[in-house]
Parts: C-alpha cells; structure tokens; sequence
C-alpha cells in the first residue's frame, strides 16, 4: 500500500507538470485549443501602445421637436406676423402638411458636461473596462482641463477592440419601434455576458452558432421589463391577421434587434443575438464576432461614460527587454533550479530525487495558478518565481531533517515576515510590485501542495 500510494503521488505530481508545460488541448469548434489561459504579459516585456483620446467636438444632426418648432417661430413671429399675414393666408395648411421636418446641429457632448468630475468619471470607467476585459498592465491618464485621456497598454493587445472600449458610451435602450418613448435604459442592468449557442438552422453537415449577450436585469428593471411584455405582444388586427407591436433594442444609438414578447412568459433577462448562424468551419470570424460579443459585455456590465470620446494618436514603444534577453532569464533561472537539484540528489540521495520531484511539481502548479489568476508578468515577478522555488527548497530540507511537522513550524516562524511583505506587494499600484506580491502570495498558497506532498513521499516518522 504504501508504494502504490507513493507511484500514485508521483504520477499525480508527473501529471501537474505535463500540464502546466504543455497545456491541455481539447476540441475547439473543428480545430485544437490549449484551454489553460495566456500568461498576461506586461508592458516591460512586450513593448507599449500609447494611444491619445481627445473629448469629440463635433455636432451631430437632430430632429426640432414641434415644441421646439414653435418656440423657435414665435421668437420671430412678431417682426414678420404682418407680411406673413397678407401672403399666406391661404396656403399656410398646404406648406405645413408639405414642411419636412426641421433639424439642428447640436454638440456631440454638451457643453454643461465638459468639467472635471465627468473627466475624472471617465476615466474611472474605462479603466474599469479596460481591466475587466481582460487588459492587466494599463496606465490610464486624465487632463482634468481638456478631458484628454492617455491610455498605455502592452504591445500584444488588440487595438481595434480598445477603441470600442474608449469610444463606445455603451448607452442601452429598449424603445417603442412606433413612438421612439425609451422604456428601458442601461440603469436597469445589473450585468451582461456574452454567449454563444448551437442554431436551429444547423445541419449534418455545417454547425452554425448564434452569438451574442444575455443581459440581467435588476429588480425594478425586472418589474418594468414584465410590464413592457404584456404590451409588445403579437395581436390580431381588426381584418383578422396577425400584427405586432413591438420594441427595438438599441446600444449606443445603433439598432440591434425588433422584437415582442410573449405575454405569458416571466422575463428575468434577455438574450441580444447580435450574430446569427455563424458557420463554426469559419473560426476566425467566429472568434472575431465572440470578441465582439465580450466587448457588448464590457460596456453593458459598465457605467455609461459621460463624455464620448475620439482617438487623436498612436505611438508604440519598443521594450528595452528583447525575446532574447527574456530566454536568456529563463535559461538561468532553470540552470540555478538543476544546479540545486544535483546538489541535493547528491547530498540526500532518494529523498534528494523526491524532493525534486516535488520541487518541480511545485513550479508547474504555481504557473498554472498564475495563468488562472491572470497576473501581469513582469520581470520582478519572474524574479518573485524563482524565489519561491528556493524557499520552496529550504521548506522540503526542513522536512527532510526535521519531519514534516517539525519542519513545517520551524518554516512558519521564519516565513511570517516574508508573507506580511507579500500582502503589502500585492496592494501596491504599481504593476511590478503588485505582480511579485501576487506571485508571491500564490507561491504561500502552493507551500500546501508542498506539505501533503511531504507527508506522502518523505515522511518516514509518523507525523501526523
């Protein structure tokens, strides 16, 4: 029992590692896709995007009101009264049924929301959607005077999707397809995600996909939502056929999807479908549309910016860090772990080998840990990894000559200091401390792989 409790440890510990080197690749639609998540690479290894945002001056054309139509003719109404009175007593009835309808230019942004706290407010929110995005190392900058914003991000991220995230209000409405009456707004969501689902209008032999964003409401937009439902139903018409009255969902002024409901149905939410039966043979339009999808998500889960933005600049910055410089960090790192390994297989023989085992079972799983909690890496953090492998070292020789418990208090009174530093780290704001505190702080998190590990391999005295 107890060497096939030990095989079953290593091959576990084996397993752990050929994932985290390799990865796990599963059927992705009709191709292979590694499901473990990118490393999130910083800016100080993969160079920086600077792009500039400037608040849009332009105007936009809008429709006068009939209100604002007359306001507007009574202005002049008492100059021309006279004249207008002896020519065209007659033909006024004709001329208004005839009169398109007047429009205006108006500031894309109104000039009473051009101050400080929108600017601030801001860039508050698209820093917010730029992280939740998926975006770690992002600098954001604000000019409280102009309102021009400075957004920084690593080299490998897609531009075309930032401007979205900058540009895009993400203004949400439900209005009556008729009347134009908003009936529901973005302060009825409480959060949105993306999905995508097999179409009815699949066949054997092409799998197609419906793409798009269910969006929860929260309790007084579930309220109104239910109430909308009972309206927009569809109705037989006084000859007997069948009509509709319906809703029309807008994001940002931009017509998504006519529709009605079901009267009958209890609406807690609704799916957008804002791609339908996209074909799964075709995955680069499919990734594409299901990005697009996340970026419906982001803006919808966010606040509505205050203030719409325009890009101005783009500059790329080289990293000082080649791929070259970064292999040849690697290379070291790994040459310091074998260096200490053929130490200690020399010095303690099987328990040597064990302990290595465990070492590099240790490494594997804090890279996966890393990968999973998507932290920025940087070349303080790389630095962090490596220092955890050696006091994961120190942790297994404490065990080895002192028994598992033993060793375990004597490395808990020496490590205190170093977690307490750790927690610190991780709530800095600046990205290359933080990164460390965090690899750090999952490399504390991993000592308990360490330790049961410990207890199953190399504890030859008992402990419980």
């Amino acid at each position: 029992m107890s060497v096939l409790k030990k095989a079953i440890v290593i091959l576990v510990i084996l397993l752990i590692s050929l994932v985290s080197f390799l990865g796990i690749n599963t059927r992705n639609l009709n191709g292979w896709k590694n499901i473990l998540p990118d490393y999130e690479l910083s800016k100080e290894l993969t160079g920086t995007k600077s792009f500039g945002f400037a608040v849009d001056d332009s105007t936009e054309e809008q429709e006068i009101s009939d209100g604002e139509q007359q306001e507007e003719s009574e202005n002049t109404e008492e100059t021309e009264n006279a004249e207008e009175a002896e020519t065209s007593e007659d033909t006024d009835t004709t001329e208004e049924d005839e009169q398109e309808p007047k429009t205006t230019q108006v500031p894309v942004n109104k000039p009473e929301n051009l101050n400080a706290n929108n600017y601030r407010k801001a860039r508050d929110i698209i820093e917010k959607r730029i992280k939740s995005f998926g975006i770690i190392d992002s600098t954001i900058s604000v000019d409280e005077g102009n309102g021009n914003i400075n957004v920084e991000v690593p080299n490998e991220t897609n531009s075309e999707y930032l401007f979205d995230l900058i540009t895009e209000q993400g203004k949400f409405e439900i209005v009556d397809s008729e009347t134009e009456e908003v009936l529901l707004d973005s302060s009825a969501i409480s959060s949105a995600s993306a999905f995508y689902a097999q179409s009815d209008a699949s066949t054997e032999d092409s799998i197609l996909y419906d793409l798009g964003v269910t969006i929860e409401f929260n309790s007084a937009g579930e309220k109104k939502l239910n109430e909308i439902s009972k309206t927009y139903v569809e109705y037989t018409d006084s000859n007997g056929d069948l009509a509709q009255k319906t809703v029309t969902i807008r994001i940002d002024g931009e017509d998504k999807r006519v529709t009605y409901f079901a009267p009958d149905s209890n609406y807690t939410n609704l799916n957008l479908t804002l791609y339908q039966g996209v074909d799964a043979n075709q995955e680069d339009t499919f990734n594409e549309n299901y990005r697009q999808c996340l970026i419906y998500q982001t803006l919808l889960d966010s606040e509505q910016l205050p203030i719409t933005y325009v890009n101005t600049s783009s500059t790329y910055f080289e990293s000082t860090l080649t791929q070259k410089h970064i292999m040849v960090m690697a290379i070291i790192g790994a040459a310091i772990v074998v260096i200490v390994a053929a130490i200690i297989i020399k010095k303690l023989g099987k328990k040597g080998v064990l302990a290595t085992l465990i070492e590099v079972g240790f490494i594997a799983l804090l890279l996966i840990l890393i990968r999973y909690a998507g932290v920025a890496i940087t070349l303080t953090s790389l630095v962090m990894i490596l220092f955890m492998a050696m006091i994961n070292y120190l942790l297994l020789l404490m065990i080895i000559n002192e028994g598992t418990v033993g060793g375990l208090k004597k490395m808990i009174v020496n490590i205190i200091p170093l977690f307490i530093t750790i927690i610190v780290f991780v709530f800095s704001k600046d990205i290359n401390i933080s990164s460390a505190g965090m690899v750090g702080f999952w490399g504390v998190i991993t000592f308990i792989y360490t330790v049961v590990c410990s207890l199953l391999l190399l504890n030859e005295r008992n402990d419980k």
